[in-house]
């Protein structure tokens, strides 16, 4: 009898074994510099949808900008096997957006600005900002992105939290001013009940439930977390 996703991820969810490496650029400079660790290693192919160990395929590097230093960090790839896919497949630790080189801290720092009420044109201009300065545009883009994850996943993240880990504090309180504070405020409150993920922002973990649990036919860790 096959066992349920639910049941699946639960499991992964209890595993203590968490990849240290995936929080921070500190651990990920430690733990990364000759590669992913082997027990990291990707199992599945999210191109042919097939489980299998993935081969090691060289690194590339990317530039990421932080609030502390801009760093040259390596991005590990992986093939997949099989003849009739031979994709590959990189692994962009949680401190990183696709595409982008200004860190996940740096963007989420301006969501909750502007939620502070602090206007983009203001935030503009502020010269601690790394890479800066940047357009309204270019902010509005970053928070607009945010947001939309934030309303389409967020109900559904705290609700699968609260299935998995029933000890969790139940979210309490008004959705204002905007859902992204009310679920920031909570995951403050619920992470200290989750060992693999206490260290995690709440921009981290839902970003790590939209990747791998949203699509938990992809993947049974979701400490494991893959961009295409």
């Amino acid at each position: 009898m096959g066992c349920s996703p639910a049941f699946l991820v639960s499991i992964a969810f209890a595993n203590n074994s968490v990849m240290d490496w995936n929080k921070d650029v500190k651990s990920y400079r430690v733990c990364c510099a000759e590669g992913i660790p082997e027990k990291d290693r990707p199992g599945h192919c999210g191109h042919c949808n097939r489980k299998v160990q993935l081969h090691r395929h060289g690194h590339f590097e990317r530039t990421l900008l932080t609030f502390e230093e801009t760093y040259l960090l390596p991005i590990y790839r992986f093939y997949c096997p099989f003849e009739d896919c031979k994709k590959t497949t990189c692994i962009l630790p949680d401190f990183m957006v696709k595409h982008q080189q200004v860190a996940l801290e740096v963007q989420t720092h301006i969501l909750k600005q502007q939620d502070d009420g602090i206007s983009l044109a203001d935030l503009c201009a502020d010269e601690q900002l790394p890479g800066g300065p940047y357009t309204e545009k270019t902010l509005w883009r970053w928070t607009k992105r945010w947001r939309e994850i934030v309303e389409k996943h967020s109900r559904d993240f705290v609700a699968w939290t609260l299935k998995l880990v029933p000890q969790a504090p139940f979210p309490l309180g008004s959705l204002q001013p905007s859902l992204w504070k009310w679920l920031s405020r909570w995951w403050v409150e619920t992470r200290e009940q989750i060992l693999s993920w206490k260290e995690l922002s709440a921009i981290q973990s839902l970003r790590r439930y939209v990747r791998v649990i949203g699509g938990v036919a992809t993947s049974v860790n979701p400490t494991k977390c893959v961009h295409r």
